[in-house]
Order: structure tokens, then C-alpha cells, then sequence
């Protein structure tokens, strides 16, 4: 008798003789087929690799159905992205509160500090001259000792959202591979990549700044010519390196330490860039309807709290027949608090909706892929295979 019963079978599944990891092995009751062992019994996902591939290579997860390159088929792909964003949101939500929501909060609380004092004084020259004068819109009355304090607020936020970033990558890549962390343990691992997310990402900012500056001078010496042309060669250069650099959280976030986090993300799309690119398409589009439903949501709060401001006087600002020559931030803020709910938590959280989305995207193709993690398989020796 097996040791392991087929699933659908009455025969009850035994432990096997020795620990065996998860992994896709080949099927004991269907030749030529591999079957997902979940590390205690059989499964009833199965596939059929592509010669010279096997199925740990083209499917990254258990029930996966290939496209011819690897991937998933977009449908599939697409209800793996929510399930995975919906089924962790109870995770997602407290690294929310805790990294973006704040740092969010008191960079609004030092501009608030540093502007309500202050009068805007023609305005009007701006917003309805032709040809305005430099200088002619001028703020006088602002508070200068809160700049430091709004600028070191605005730092933290910054990191904070990479924080936030890489901790969902985390949780929503654990996820996907059955681990499913806490958000504590998400959170601590966003905060240990912190270090290694931002040396990479400002030396990939840096020279693709100077890349982008060495361009258009060479541009600029040939004419306006020049400049259209290196203008036109950057747009295909730039959707490349979107592909390109679309899993580089990912990877900044589960990969090992010493793993090149550019090529990381760079693999995920090698030898099938346009299904990686259309799914990326998809993303932005489903990016888009979840962002245009979140604000629909929090709509009903905007109504509760009201606007904030002085509808009256803004409007009057934006009309050039009864623009005022001048007016006071006091007297277009109204309800400071309403607008920091309404400005700072509702597009906090719809950003943070829209990035959960985005990030389960991007670690579901990182995984189908077998983009590098921190416990990768033993190289060197065959992979075991239960006993049965």
C-alpha cells in the first residue's frame, strides 16, 4: 500500500518517513506529470512541464495553468492578485497605521503651523495675466520655525512609505507561499531592507539622472532635432526599464542579502517580456478602477466632515471678476481638521489600497517566476522526493 493516498482517495494520507519540503515532484499515479506536495500529504494540483523545464521552473504555485511562458493565465492571475490583497488587508492595515498614516499626519500638522499666518497677496497676476511678472504673486506672514521640523517630517514619510512598500511585499509574497507572517514580522523585515531598498534605489536614480542629463546635452548640441529624437528613443527605453524594475521591491523584500536586487527583478520578465509587460497593463488598469472606486468610498466622509475650506472664497480666487487682490489662509482654511482627514487619511488610505494591489501583482509574477527568496532551494544535490 502507499504511504501517500491519491487525492479524492478514502485511504487516509500517512506521514512520510522523513521531512520532505513543499515542492512541485513527479506524480506516483500520473506518468509525465509533476504533483505539488504541500511538505505533509499530496495535492490535487498537477501540471506537465515544457521539455527541458521543470514545473518548479514554469509554475511557481500549486494549480498554476502555463501560457507557454511560464506565467499563469491572466484570468488566474488577475483572482490571485485580489484574494491575496483582500485576504491580507487585516495585515496590511496595521503597517499602514503604523509607518505612512503618522509621518502623513504631522508633515500636514508643520505645513498647517507654518502657513496659517499667512496672506497670499496677487494672486490674481498669476492666475489671469497673460505674460505675469516674476514675482507679482508674493506670501508674506509665514512662520519659518516650523520649516525644519515640516522638512525632517517629510524625510520620515519618505521612508516610511518605503517601509510600508517593502513590509507589504512581505506579507502578500508570504502569502502566496502559504506562510502567511504577521504584520509584526512584515513590518520588522521592511525595516531591516530599509537600508539595502535605498542604496540601491538612489544609485539606479542617480544614474539613470545622468544618463537621462548626458542624453539630452548630446541632444541639445545637434538642435531641436536632437532633442526630439532622444525624446522619442527614451519613451521605449523608459517602458523597458518599467518592466525592468517593476519587482524590485519584491525582491528588495524577500530575496536573499546577497542578491543583486537589480537583476532580481530584471529575471522575472527574461524570456517572456511581453506577457510580464501586458500584466503589468493590467495592473495599471485594475490600479485605476481600485483607486477610482476607493475614493466612491471614502465620499461619504468627505460629505460628513465637510469641505474645510471656504467654497465661497475659493471660488471667488478662481474667478478673474471677483479674484481678491489678496486674502489670508485663515480665511480660506476653515476646518483645518476636517481638511487633514480629508487630504491626509482618505488619499492615505486609497493610496495604500491602490499599492496593496499593485505589490500583490508584482509578488505573484516574482514567485511564478522563481525569483530569488530568502530560502531558496539546496543547490548542488538532487531534491528529495517522497517515498511512497
Amino acid at each position: 500500500m502507499n504511504d501517500f493516498s491519491a487525492p479524492g482517495s478514502n485511504e487516509p494520507p500517512t506521514s512520510p518517513p522523513s521531512a520532505t519540503p513543499p515542492g512541485w515532484y513527479d506524480d506516483p499515479w500520473e506518468p509525465g506529470a509533476q504533483r505539488w506536495w504541500d511538505g505533509s500529504v499530496w495535492t490535487a494540483s498537477t501540471v506537465r512541464s515544457t521539455p527541458g523545464q521543470d514545473a518548479a521552473q514554469s509554475f511557481g504555485q500549486p494549480g498554476a495553468t502555463s501560457t507557454g511562458s511560464g506565467l499563469s493565465e491572466v484570468t488566474e492571475w488577475v483572482g490571485t492578485v485580489f484574494r491575496t490583497a483582500i485576504g491580507r488587508a487585516g495585515h496590511v492595515f496595521p503597517i499602514m497605521m503604523l509607518t505612512v498614516l503618522p509621518s502623513a499626519l504631522l508633515t500636514a500638522v508643520f505645513a498647517w503651523l507654518s502657513v496659517r499666518n499667512a496672506r497670499v497677496n496677487n494672486l490674481g497676476c498669476l492666475l489671469f495675466d497673460d505674460a505675469p511678472e516674476a514675482g507679482c504673486a508674493s506670501v508674506t506672514g509665514l512662520t519659518t520655525n516650523y520649516v525644519l521640523p515640516m522638512v525632517l517630517a517629510g524625510f520620515w514619510w519618505l521612508l516610511a512609505v518605503a517601509v510600508f512598500h517593502l513590509a507589504v511585499a512581505h506579507q502578500l509574497h508570504g502569502a502566496l507561499d502559504e506562510n502567511k507572517p504577521t504584520w509584526a514580522v512584515s513590518l520588522r523585515s521592511g525595516l531591516r531592507g530599509l537600508p539595502r531598498f535605498l542604496l540601491y534605489a538612489i544609485g539606479t536614480l542617480i544614474v539613470l539622472a545622468v544618463a537621462y542629463g548626458v542624453s539630452l546635452a548630446v541632444g541639445s548640441v545637434v538642435g531641436p532635432a536632437g532633442l526630439a529624437v532622444v525624446g522619442f528613443l527614451w519613451i521605449p527605453l523608459a517602458l523597458f526599464l518599467w518592466v525592468k524594475l517593476s519587482f524590485f521591491t519584491v525582491a528588495a523584500a524577500v530575496a536573499p542579502p546577497r542578491t543583486n536586487l537589480l537583476s532580481a527583478s530584471s529575471s522575472v520578465s527574461d524570456g517572456r517580456f511581453a506577457g510580464v509587460f501586458g500584466r503589468l497593463c493590467v495592473l495599471v488598469l485594475l490600479s485605476i478602477a481600485v483607486f477610482i472606486g476607493s475614493q466612491a468610498f471614502s465620499f461619504p466622509l468627505n460629505l460628513t466632515l465637510g469641505p474645510g475650506i471656504n467654497e465661497g472664497l475659493a471660488q471667488d480666487i478662481l474667478d478673474e471678476q471677483r479674484a481678491p487682490d489678496s486674502f489670508a489662509i485663515v480665511e480660506l482654511v476653515t476646518k483645518p481638521a476636517a481638511l487633514a482627514i480629508s487630504l491626509v487619511l482618505i488619499n492615505v488610505l486609497t493610496s495604500s489600497i491602490v499599492a496593496t494591489i499593485q505589490t500583490a501583482g508584482a509578488a505573484a509574477l516574482y514567485r511564478e517566476t522563481g525569483g530569488p527568496r530568502n530560502d531558496p532551494p539546496a543547490t548542488g544535490e538532487p531534491v528529495p522526493v517522497p517515498t511512497f
